[in-house]
């Protein structure tokens, strides 16, 4: 959701905010870099495999941007070895931000993957929770904007 005058992502920069501030009430913030920096290079090192399992399987496809395969490639490994270094040197911290990430899985199959499915009372709870954000922020969605 965007900001119908600002177009800024109001709702998501004040989640941001709120988990950042709930993260330094954690006291240790070496190990809350290690949590969250570990799966950040596990997703860019995803996302360009990806990228590269497309370009392998769909050569034939128009690419806005064109660059030497050596460079998408060499990122990955450098990803690749920052992720492999965070087990090695803290895997109880990856462990337990792997646990962090994975506790998204239930929202995502109860919001997204089963919203058909939902009782009728959590379907009409989240009509009116989205209501009331977007009345509160002044916030529509990117696409009505």
């Amino acid at each position: 959701m965007i900001h119908t005058k600002n177009f800024t992502p109001v709702p998501a920069i004040i989640f941001n905010c709120v988990l950042s501030l709930l993260y330094l009430v954690s006291g240790d913030i070496w190990s809350l870099i290690t949590y969250f920096s570990f799966f950040n290079w596990l997703c860019v090192g995803m996302a360009i495999l990806g990228l590269l399992h497309w370009r392998y399987k769909y050569p034939e496809l128009e690419r806005p941007v064109k660059m030497h395969i050596a460079l998408p490639i060499t990122f990955f490994f450098a990803a690749a070895f920052l992720v492999i270094m965070a087990v090695y040197a803290a895997p109880k911290e990856c462990l337990i931000g792997a646990c962090i990430v994975l506790t998204g899985i239930p929202v995502y199959l109860i919001g997204v993957r089963y919203q058909d499915k939902q009782p009728q009372w959590m379907d009409n709870g989240m009509v009116r929770g989205t209501i009331a954000i977007q009345t509160m922020l002044q916030v529509v969605f990117q696409e009505g904007a």
